[in-house]
C-alpha cells in the first residue's frame, strides 16, 4: 500500500467522522469487566480450557471494547456481560471456521434437535441463545436469536465461496451476506433499554444494520487492504461496480451519513430512542473501533 493510498484512505475515515461529528477517542481497556465476564462464563459452564485460551482471550478482548463503549449506557451490568461474552463468541467463531468449518455448519442441526455441539464454545453460544430472553423482551430476543442463527449462516456461505467471481447482475449478493455476518440486527436490539419500547425504533431497523455494518467495513478496509483481502464489502462493491476501491468506499460512508440521518428523523418522535442513538451509539460505535485498534490496525492511520 502506497503512502498516498494509505493518506486517501485515512481522509475518507476522517471526513466521515467530521461530518458525523464524532471525535477519535482515546480507549483503555477495562480488565476489571473482562474479569468479571470470564467469571461469568465459568459460572454458565464455559469450559475452563476454553476460557483461558489465548484465542479465546483474544477474542474476549475485541468484545469487551464493544461492551464498554457502544453499549457502555446499559444499565444492567448483567447485560452488558451477556453481550461481551455473546460478541466473544462471534469473533471466536470467525476464526474458527477457517480451520474447522465442519464444525460451524453443524450447529444448526444440532441446536434445533439439542444434541451436543462438535466444539465445546458452540455449546456454550446455544445457552446464551437460550438465554436471550433473560435480558430481552420476547419480540426483540427473537431477533436476536434470528439474527444470531444468520451469522453461522453467514460464516458458512462465505467460507464456500472464496473462489467464486461474483456475477455482474447480482448486485444485492455482497449486502446480503454481509448483512448475515453483521449479526447486526442482534447489535440494534442491544443498543436500546429496556424502557425505549421496540415501535419507537423498529422502522430504523433497515439503516441502522446498513449503518453498523458498513462503518465497520469503513474503519476495518484498511487492515484487510493491508492483508490483500479481496472477499470484503468494499472489494465486493469494487468488483460489481467497475469503480475503484477507494470510490467505493466514499459511497459506502456517503450512504452511511445519509442512513444515519434517516434513523435520527425517525427516532425524533421519542426524545430517549433519539439520545440512546445520537448521545450513545454513535460514538460509542466509533469508540468501538479505536478499543480495536490493534486488530484493525487503525494506528497506522493516525485517526486520534
Amino acid at each position: 500500500m502506497t503512502p498516498q493510498y494509505l493518506n486517501d484512505v485515512r481522509e475518507v475515515l476522517c471526513d466521515f467522522m467530521r461530518r458525523m461529528n464524532i471525535t477519535y477517542p482515546k480507549v483503555t481497556y477495562d480488565s476489571e469487566f473482562a474479569q468479571s465476564c470470564c467469571e461469568v462464563a465459568l459460572r454458565d459452564d464455559f469450559l475452563p480450557g476454553i476460557v483461558e485460551s489465548p484465542d479465546f482471550q483474544l477474542a474476549l478482548h475485541g468484545a469487551v471494547a464493544i461492551a464498554t463503549t457502544t453499549f457502555a449506557h446499559l444499565e444492567n451490568i448483567s447485560t452488558r456481560q451477556y453481550i461481551c461474552l455473546y460478541t466473544t463468541c462471534l469473533i471466536y467463531f470467525d476464526d474458527l471456521t477457517k480451520t474447522d468449518a465442519s464444525s460451524v455448519r453443524e450447529f444448526h442441526t444440532r441446536f434445533v434437535s439439542g444434541r451436543s455441539q462438535m466444539h465445546p464454545l458452540l455449546d456454550s453460544y446455544a445457552t446464551l441463545l437460550r438465554k436471550a430472553w433473560e435480558h430481552f423482551l420476547p419480540p426483540c430476543a427473537n431477533l436476536v436469536v434470528s439474527s444470531s442463527l444468520d451469522f453461522i449462516n453467514g460464516l458458512i456461505v462465505d467460507h464456500d465461496q472464496q473462489q467464486m467471481t461474483v456475477n455482474a447482475c447480482a448486485t444485492s449478493y455482497p449486502r446480503w451476506v454481509r448483512t448475515m455476518m453483521g449479526v447486526s440486527t442482534a447489535f440494534v436490539v442491544f443498543t436500546f433499554p429496556p424502557d425505549v419500547p421496540l415501535a419507537s425504533y423498529i422502522q430504523i431497523f433497515p439503516n441502522m444494520v446498513s449503518y453498523i455494518d458498513d462503518v465497520n467495513d469503513l474503519f476495518s478496509f484498511y487492515k484487510e487492504e493491508a492483508i490483500h483481502e479481496g472477499t470484503n464489502h468494499i472489494s465486493l462493491l469494487a468488483q460489481l461496480s467497475g469503480k475503484s476501491k477507494l470510490q467505493c468506499m466514499k459511497e459506502l460512508a456517503e450512504y452511511s451519513i445519509d442512513g444515519s440521518h434517516r434513523c435520527q428523523t425517525v427516532l425524533s418522535a421519542d426524545q430517549k430512542a433519539l439520545e440512546t442513538y445520537t448521545q450513545h451509539f454513535l460514538p460509542g460505535y466509533v469508540a468501538f473501533h479505536a478499543a480495536a485498534s490493534k486488530r484493525y490496525k487503525l494506528d497506522d492511520l493516525h485517526l486520534g
